[in-house]
Parts: structure tokens; C-alpha cells; sequence
């Protein structure tokens, strides 16, 4: 009785350590579908940054062309004194500005390229963090079904040794029980 209990036991914790493995894997599949979420959303931010970065560019050419348009004008045009003051300071104003405004968004764009740069790196080192995990696990389940597999072995032959004592027993024969009794191997993970 003693013996049936302990392997009653073994074949317990077998089975726990099994659904532990599994719940495991699991939890690691379900981080793998967030990180490749989290990836696929700051594509999609980083897509949309670009347009918008396009989009300005697009304008700062306009605006560009517009003052390229205006320059030509302004000396076409002479006009004198202090209203030719005023034109040529607005002038020089605006084209400061868009200058600004273009390496502004240089460095935005440079900015939002080192970000996707550091998230693809993070994404390749926690694919390759759960390979390792899967190869780890994949071992020790591999290493766990062999020794079910041997003690499922052990198992039935002592079912088998049982079963024909009964039947000897039942044929009317005296049936040779030490083999019920004999020496056990100890069964270890």
C-alpha cells in the first residue's frame, strides 16, 4: 500500500510539474503577442510621425517658394525708404524662421530614428530571451516524459505480475506472491 502511494505521489508531482511547464509557456506566449502589440503600435507612431514630418516638409518648401517668390518680387519692385526697410526685415525674419523650423524638424526626425533604433533592438534581445526559454523548457519536458515513460513502464509490469497471481489464484493454482514483494528501485526526476 505504501509503495502504490508513492508512486501515487511521483506521478502527482509528474503531472504538477507538467502544468506548471505549461502554464509557463503560456505566459510566455502571451508576453511575445504584448511585445510584438507594443512593436507594431510604435510602427504605426513611428509611420505616423513620418508623414507628419513629410507634411512639414512639404509646407517649408511652399513657404520656400513663397518667399523665393517674394525675394524676386522685393527687388523688382523699388521701393524706397522705410517701407523698403520694412519688406526686406520681414523677409530676412521669415527666412530665419523657417530655417529654425527645418532643423527642428531635422532633429526630430533624428530623434524618432535612435527611438525605433533602441525599440527593434529591445524586440530582437526578448525574441531571443524566449527562444532560450522554449529550448530550456522544451528539454526539461522532453527529460520529464522519459521518466514517466519508465515509470509508467515499471508500473505495468508490476500490474502485470499482479494480474497473474489473480489468475493463478483464481484457476485454483498457489501462486508465487514473493514476486509482489520483491526488491524495488528507487525512481528519481
Amino acid at each position: 500500500m505504501g509503495q502504490a502511494l508513492y508512486f501515487t505521489k511521483i506521478t502527482t508531482n509528474a503531472i504538477l510539474r507538467a502544468q506548471l511547464l505549461e502554464a509557463k509557456h503560456k505566459k510566455l506566449q502571451l508576453m511575445e503577442a504584448r511585445r510584438e502589440e507594443e512593436r507594431a503600435a510604435a510602427a504605426e507612431r513611428l509611420a505616423g510621425e513620418e508623414a507628419a514630418a513629410e507634411a512639414l516638409r512639404d509646407e517649408v518648401a511652399g513657404k520656400e517658394k513663397t518667399l523665393a517668390k517674394h525675394r524676386a518680387s522685393a527687388r523688382e519692385v523699388s521701393v524706397s525708404g522705410r517701407e523698403g526697410y520694412k519688406l526686406f526685415f520681414w523677409i530676412g525674419v521669415s527666412a530665419r524662421f523657417w530655417i529654425v523650423l527645418n532643423t527642428l524638424l531635422f532633429v526630430f526626425c533624428f530623434q524618432l530614428g535612435s527611438q525605433n533604433q533602441d525599440l527593434m533592438s529591445k524586440n530582437l534581445e526578448l525574441l531571443e530571451r524566449v527562444k532560450e526559454l522554449e529550448k530550456q523548457h522544451s528539454a526539461e519536458a522532453v527529460r520529464l516524459q522519459q521518466w514517466l515513460q519508465r515509470e509508467l513502464g515499471v508500473c505495468f509490469a508490476e500490474l502485470d505480475a499482479l494480474v497473474h497471481v489473480c489468475l493463478q489464484r483464481a484457476e485454483g493454482q498457489d501462486p508465487n506472491i514473493s514476486v509482489l514483494l520483491g526488491p524495488k528501485r528507487e525512481c528519481a526526476l
